[in-house]
């Protein structure tokens, strides 16, 4: 099963920015294209850092692939990436966000080949500035509501 993951970014944050990045490329699961499309960012941080990861040559089976395109907004670089992806299933992942684990993608394979699903929802943590404690959060479709269940009766 192959994972594209397409990022966004705009002017990103360069510590965020090499964390979300570094987040995909650690994965202990190899069959995983990163696209990263970078939305006509005028910041010289942010385009250093993406020349920078252009320049890295081996990712352990993974692809890294960077374009930049005229800005448009987060919809159309998303469909930018979307059109270059090759994956089985597509994620997108904004540039201040990362994978907590390196075997993210195993686990989301796992249910994936459980469930036979065409879509995956997940839970995530938001993490917070100025001392704000992390709220957890809950995806719209909580795993016990499809399992053992038919379609039509878990996905409502």
């Amino acid at each position: 099963m192959k994972f594209s993951v397409i990022i966004t970014v705009f002017n990103a944050n360069a510590d965020y920015l090499r964390e979300c990045i570094d987040s995909v490329l650690h994965q202990d699961y190899n069959d995983v294209e990163v696209i990263v499309i970078d939305d006509g960012s005028t910041n010289c941080e942010t385009l250093a850092i993406l020349n920078e990861y252009r320049g890295r040559g081996n990712f352990g089976g993974k692809t890294l692939e960077i374009h930049r395109k005229p800005n448009g907004g987060q919809g159309s670089a998303r469909n930018a990436g979307f059109a270059l992806a090759t994956g089985d299933y597509i994620l997108f992942l904004d540039s201040d966000d990362y994978y907590m684990t390196s075997s993210f993608f195993y686990e989301i394979s796992e249910l994936l080949t459980e469930s036979r699903a065409d879509i995956l929802s997940f839970q995530y943590e938001e993490f917070f500035d100025e001392g704000e404690r992390p709220q957890f959060k809950y995806g719209n479709l909580p795993r016990e509501r499809v399992f053992n269940k038919p379609v039509d009766v878990a996905v409502k």
